[in-house]
């Protein structure tokens, strides 16, 4: 059932002495929509990019015309919203300059139309420690070797849509193009994790490192693609050398991750997409609150947490109190889970626990939550060895590819094309 909102597709450019504005074209406030509509504003501000956003969380961005959710053929879904009243903001922005509009739908979509939601989907994919072990012969990880990428969705029985791997710091080595382009080549969203190691978080924030900070992001503004940076993740915990001096001090955290941001959009690198991601609440970690740079500067909040006590938890068990601080604490934000695996606890827990995260929980009760990335490597911490791979036992491989088999999960090659120098929205 699609229902088409009558409307002009306008564009008007700045005339001399105008009022600079943005104004929705369609659809019309108060108007009842169903299916697929479009979405257009007049943008009356030269050289503007426009952020479409639905009940507060930014789905598109349009640079230059026309000025459309979804580019010059997309259309809103309203299929992924829920019936009832929705708010439709679009931005228009230059420079300090910013004019927004705000019109309110009546989504009307029966059950039957409502689309399942849509998550991007992948891992990290380690191959010395992991395949090494399970297959014999050389591995090493994703993205540099093929083959390891190749196994891991040969496995999972369906492409990924993002590929996770860590950088050094910026002052060890500069923004990796070569480990990006390999993952774009190939259709997927890089999530580089990259730290400042064992360096003081205040040295940070007053400066100390500015031109290596400053040669990172003009390599990474340079290269335009959109990707996902996930800087100095875990805070919470004191395991890292960067959340033990936010733990001590967390207001140096706040203030050295501000300053890079600054840095970063001082260079242009529109195309970072920054995901705040802490471990999930324990007795102990530092609060969120204490952490949180601010709607501001975070794009993407983020949760990393594991099933890995004495006994098995359900992913709600683990995930609830967290998930719902996050809402709290970022209304608008969309949520990554950056890294995610369980142990082994016998026979077929392991796949019902996978396939009660990935079919029930997520889909059904964690609606805010868009991507979601395994940790696919068998390490050794503690004196043992931890088979968080999906390759741990037949039952979960082929619980985890049933689970990835339902269209919610987008794959490479089915993820809508980003545009350059945009950061990654939730999907469409």
């Amino acid at each position: 059932m699609t229902s088409v909102v009558a409307g002009v597709v306008s564009v008007m450019s700045c005339a001399a002495g105008a009022k600079e504005g943005v104004t929705t074209i369609r659809p019309l406030a108060g108007a009842k929509v169903s299916g697929r509509v479009a979405w257009d504003v007049r943008v009356n501000m030269n050289r503007s990019r426009v952020d479409f956003a639905v009940d507060g969380v930014t789905r598109w961005t349009a640079h230059g015309r026309p000025y459309r959710y979804g580019g010059p053929f997309g259309l809103l879904d309203t299929r992924t919203l829920s019936d009832g009243l929705h708010r439709l903001t679009a931005t228009a922005s230059r420079g300090s300059s910013t004019s927004q509009t705000t019109v309110s739908v009546n989504v009307r979509n029966g059950a039957a139309d409502r689309r399942p939601p849509r998550i991007y989907w992948g891992a990290y994919m380690e191959g010395a420690q992991t395949y090494r072990y399970l297959y014999g012969g050389g591995w090493e990880n994703a993205p540099w070797d093929y083959a390891t990428w190749d196994r891991f969705e040969a496995n999972a029985g369906k492409r990924v849509s993002i590929v996770h791997f860590g950088q050094p710091p910026p002052w060890e080595e500069r923004f990796n193009v070569h480990a990006a382009n390999l993952v774009t080549r190939r259709g997927a969203i890089p999530l580089i994790d990259v730290s400042t190691d064992d360096a003081s978080l205040a040295d940070v924030a007053s400066g100390r490192y500015d031109s290596s900070l400053r040669a990172w992001a003009r390599a990474a503004g340079a290269w335009r693609r959109p990707f996902f940076l996930r800087w100095n993740h875990e805070m919470n915990g004191s395991w890292f050398a960067w959340g033990s001096q936010a733990e001590e001090n967390p207001a140096s955290f706040v203030a050295a991750w501000r300053h890079f941001h600054d840095l970063v959009e001082a260079a242009g690198a529109t195309n970072v997409t920054w995901v705040w991601c802490p471990n999930l609440e324990f007795d102990g970690s530092t609060p969120f609150e204490k952490l949180y740079p601010g709607d501001s500067d975070v794009d993407w909040t983020c949760l990393d947490g594991y099933n890995m006590d004495r006994n098995s938890e359900s992913f709600s068990g683990l995930y609830r109190q967290s998930y719902n601080h996050l809402l709290r604490l970022a209304p608008t934000k969309p949520i990554m889970i950056g890294e995610i695996a369980s142990e082994e606890y016998g026979p077929g827990v392991k796949a019902n626990w996978i396939t009660d995260a990935l079919t029930v929980q997520l889909p059904r009760f964690f609606p805010r939550i868009k991507a979601v990335v395994w940790f696919n490597w068998r390490t050794y911490e503690k004196g043992r060895s931890w088979n968080w791979q999906i390759e741990s036992s037949a039952e979960a491989r082929a619980a985890f590819s049933r689970a990835v088999s339902s269209p919610s999960f987008l794959s490479r090659g089915t993820v809508p094309r980003l545009p350059l120098r945009s950061k990654v929205h939730p999907p469409p």
